[in-house]
């Protein structure tokens, strides 16, 4: 959907990872540990991001990415612009709760500044 909107309307695209560090929540990559393994933890942020750019920028849309560290949520919306529209997935708690969203996404509809559009990860 974020390749469709940015190549319909010729707008750029940020793409960002939040790793929090005090919760299970992380978007893009899950957890983060101590001293070698956060390193590691970071470089994997940076190629998802990377590998995910090249594939848009091959689409002829300008890219930039950010990694930032904090709560998911907070980490997002610091992100965000005047005249920006953020574009989520939702990944759900399972088969018995797949039409509950999380609680970042949750938090971003209501608290961002901007629109917001959210898609269900599992959708194909």
């Amino acid at each position: 959907l974020a390749s469709l909107l940015a190549t319909l309307l010729d707008v750029p695209a940020h793409l960002v990872i939040v790793e929090d560090h005090d919760s299970s929540h992380t978007e893009g990559v899950r957890g983060r540990g101590a001293g070698h393994q956060s390193v590691t933890r970071d470089e994997k942020a940076n190629a998802y991001l990377e590998g995910t750019a090249a594939s848009l920028q091959a689409l002829d849309i300008a890219i930039s990415t950010e990694v930032r560290s904090g709560p998911a949520a907070t980490g997002v919306m610091a992100t965000l612009g005047t005249g920006d529209l953020l574009v989520i997935t939702t990944h759900g708690q399972g088969a018995a709760r797949r039409w509950q969203i999380g609680n970042v996404a949750e938090k971003l509809l209501r608290q961002a500044a901007t629109p917001v559009a959210l898609v269900r990860a599992d959708v194909t």
